[in-house]
């Protein structure tokens, strides 16, 4: 083989060598990136089991959250929000105010900064409609086997974005809110209100 051939199938073989390596790097680097992206969207809807056997699906449809919250508020936090709500804020709602027969407005204004950084809610009508809420459940408060935002309610509403939260109950009943989520920061708003829908 003559020396012109030798440096022309060294040629060819360098440059598949670099085309090889180039479509080696771009299939890494998008790797990378669905892997960066799927980390970031890691709310996951898992079946948990209670100490009775009962399931509870997690937050149903994660991807209407995904699809239409472009606000600041990680998603994740967002999640651990509504399932805060519903495991720990209703009960204490439950057990305080209804299984007492308490007052509502006095309750109000004696827990009212709590009732604030808990809800979002910054006046007793609506603080009452909550308790309403909670108080028409016909089972144990803690008996809900999902949740979810409804993906067609998002919609903007001046700093937040607006969405139908629904808590359902094991008997069939369910609990909705306008759940509003903050789109910017800020120092005065609060990230996340609650207010039952009527």
């Amino acid at each position: 083989m003559d020396s012109k051939k030798v440096r022309i199938v060294l040629i060819i073989l360098i440059i598949l060598n670099i085309i090889a390596m180039i479509t080696l790097i771009n299939l890494i680097n998008k790797k990378n990136k669905e892997e960066k992206l799927a980390g970031n969207n890691n709310v996951q809807n898992e079946v948990e089991m209670t100490s009775d056997g009962k399931k509870v699906e997690g937050l149903k449809n994660v991807q209407a959250l995904y699809q239409n919250y472009k606000g600041y508020i990680p998603k994740t936090e967002i999640a651990e929000k509504i399932k805060t709500l519903v495991d720990q804020y209703f009960p204490i709602i439950y057990k305080d105010v209804i299984e007492k027969s308490t007052n509502v407005e006095e309750y109000y204004k004696k827990y009212q900064a709590s009732i604030k950084n808990r809800y979002g809610i910054t006046n007793v009508k609506d603080f009452e409609k909550l308790v309403g809420e909670v108080g028409k459940i016909n089972c144990n408060i803690s008996d809900y086997i999902s949740y979810e935002l409804l993906e067609d309610s998002f919609k903007t509403d001046g700093n937040y974005t607006k969405a139908t939260l629904v808590y359902t109950y094991s008997n069939g009943q369910k609990i909705e809110l306008d759940m509003y989520m903050l789109n910017e920061e800020s120092e005065t708003e609060d990230e996340f209100k609650f207010i039952p829908k009527s």
